[in-house]
């Protein structure tokens, strides 16, 4: 069980890290929220700083896979560069 704690880097009043902790475990993995979409609910993009200063990760829910994510698309392209993107999900 892997279980996440929203908080806010120094200076902000939004939350925009996320620590994930796996159960039992002591220590966490801190990624930096890129983009959260809030309206539409479609994607969040996290900065992956822990592998390098432009790693990116894209989520978006099942209801989304397989549908045309434009705007996500655009935003993950604007913020994180249009380099090669790796497929994965389960």
């Amino acid at each position: 069980k892997v279980f996440s704690t929203p908080a806010a880097s120094e200076g902000y009043d939004t939350n925009n890290l996320e620590y994930f902790q796996v159960e039992g475990e002591n220590v966490s993995l801190l990624m930096y929220i890129a983009y959260l979409d809030c309206h539409h609910e479609q994607c969040l993009v996290f900065r992956n700083n822990y592998i390098s200063d432009e790693a990116c990760t894209l989520y978006v829910p099942e209801s989304v896979l397989g549908k045309n994510a434009t705007c996500c698309d655009f935003i993950f392209d604007l913020l994180c560069g249009t380099k090669q993107k790796f497929y994965t999900y389960d």
